[in-house]
C-alpha cells in the first residue's frame, strides 16, 4: 500500500442470493485486505452480511433481497446512489449488476470513483452472458481468477489475474455424508478408489457426463457426488442421482451436502468435468488434502494442474480419455503416491495468501498488472 496517502475506501457490491464458492472467496479476500484497505459491503444476502460482520471486515449495507436479476439490480439503485463516496473504489463482485453500473457510470465518473470488476464467470458456453461481458469495457480494471477468463475480457480495462485463496469461513447448513467413506483424504481403502464430484450439482458442471462415463470405469472405483443443487434446477439433480443409482448401483454414493472442511474426506481422486470452469477452487483444496485432481485440458482448472507433480488432464468432453486417465491412476499406486506427495507444495504456491493479498490490493489501487 502507498506510504504517502491513506487508501481510498473500497465498496464491495454483490447481489448474489446464495453463498457458493465465489462468496466464500470474497470473505477470504476481504480477510487478506481489511487490515490495510477500508472495506464496506453492500449485499442482499443476510448470511453473507452476517459472516462479514462476524469477521469484523467493515460496515455492511444490506439491501432487501429481490427475486430475479433485474429486480435485484433495481434494488441496489438507491443504496449505490447514496452509499458510494467520492474518490472511492467500487468493487463489483456480481457482474450481473453491471447494467446498473452502466446506468450510474456518469455519476461515478463525476465522483471520481474507480470501478473494478471481480470476474469469476465465463461466457464461452453461456452466450446470455455476452452482453454483460461487453459492459466490462466501462471498468477501470478487471480482476480475473484465471488466464482463461482474462482472455475473454474485451479491450479497454486493465486486466489482472489473481488466483483465489482457499481460506475463509466454512459454510453452514452442512450435513454429514449419507454413506461411509475412508476417514481422511488420501488414505486408500484396500482395492477401492474413491472418486468425487464436489460442488454445485448442475448441468454445466458435467455431472451427467461423468455418471455416463463411469459405466466404463474400473470395477474397483466408487463415484461420490457431494454438493447441492440450486433451488431452480428444474429437477436436474434428482434425475442425475436417480440415473447414477440405477446404473452404477453400489459403485455410486450420494453424500449430499457436506461441511467444507470434510469435502475431500475419504476421496482418492477429485474429478472436474466442466471444460468451461473459470478456476476450480476445489482443485486447490483437493491438492492440499492429498487428493489427486483429474481435470479437463480446457478451462481454468487446467491451469492449476501440472501432470508432472499435481494431477492429471484428460481431453475435454472425451469419455474415453477420462476413463484412460482414471484407469492409469487405478493401475499405478506409485503414480498416486507421487502425486499425493508433490501436489500440496504446488497448491500452496498457487494459493499463497500473502501474494494473493498483494496482487489484489495492487489491482484495487490501479498499479501495473
Amino acid at each position: 500500500m502507498s506510504a504517502t496517502a491513506a487508501p481510498s475506501p473500497v465498496i464491495v457490491v454483490t447481489g448474489s442470493p446464495v453463498i457458493w464458492g465465489a462468496e466464500i472467496s470474497l470473505l477470504a479476500i476481504a480477510e487478506l485486505l481489511h487490515d490495510d484497505v477500508p472495506l464496506r459491503l453492500m449485499c442482499a444476502n443476510p448470511q453473507l452480511a452476517e459472516r462479514w460482520r462476524a469477521a469484523r471486515l467493515g460496515p455492511v449495507a444490506q439491501v432487501t433481497p429481490r427475486a430475479g436479476r433485474l429486480s435485484r439490480a433495481i434494488g441496489f439503485l438507491k443504496p449505490m446512489l447514496r452509499g458510494i463516496p467520492s474518490r472511492s473504489t467500487l468493487l463489483v463482485f456480481d457482474f450481473y449488476l453491471l447494467p446498473l453500473v452502466a446506468l450510474l457510470w456518469p455519476l461515478l465518473k463525476l465522483k471520481r470513483v474507480r470501478v473494478v470488476v471481480d470476474l469469476h464467470d465465463s461466457a464461452r458456453r453461456n452466450p446470455r452472458r455476452l452482453p454483460y461481458f461487453q459492459l466490462l469495457r466501462l471498468a477501470d480494471a478487471v480482476v480475473c481468477i484465471s488466464d482463461y477468463l482474462a482472455a475473454q475480457v474485451p479491450p479497454g480495462p486493465r486486466v489482472h489475474v489473481v488466483h483465489r485463496p482457499v481460506g475463509g469461513p466454512v459454510p453452514v447448513a452442512a450435513a454429514a455424508p449419507t454413506a461411509p467413506a475412508a476417514e481422511t483424504a488420501g488414505e486408500e481403502q484396500p482395492g477401492i478408489l474413491h472418486v468425487g464430484l464436489v460442488g454445485q450439482i448442475t448441468p454445466d458442471k458435467g455431472v451427467a457426463d461423468v455418471i455416463d462415463w463411469f459405466l466404463d470405469a474400473p470395477e474397483n472405483t466408487v463415484l461420490h457426488l457431494r454438493g447441492a443443487a440450486p433451488d431452480d434446477d428444474g429437477g436436474f439433480a434428482a434425475r442425475a442421482i436417480a440415473r447414477a443409482t440405477a446404473t452404477l448401483g453400489p459403485r455410486f454414493i450420494h453424500d449430499g451436502l457436506v461441511a467444507r472442511d470434510a469435502a475431500m474426506a475419504g476421496l482418492d481422486v477429485l474429478v472436474v468435468a466442466n471444460p468451461d470452469e473459470p478456476f476450480g477452487r476445489t482443485v486447490i483444496e483437493a491438492q492440499l488434502a492429498g487428493v489427486i485432481p483429474l481435470v479437463p485440458d480446457a478451462g481454468g482448472a487446467r491451469e492449476l494442474v501440472d501432470p508432472a507433480e499435481s494431477g492429471l488432464h484428460y481431453r475435454a468432453g472425451d469419455g474415453a480419455s477420462f476413463i484412460a486417465q482414471l484407469g492409469a491412476l487405478c493401475a499405478d499406486r506409485e503414480l498416486r503416491a507421487r502425486l499425493r506427495a508433490t501436489a500440496p507444495t504446488s497448491a500452496a504456491r498457487l494459493s499463497d495468501p500473502r501474494r494473493i493479498g498483494r496482487q489484489y490490493a495492487s489491482a484495487l489501487e490501479g498499479e501495473a498488472a
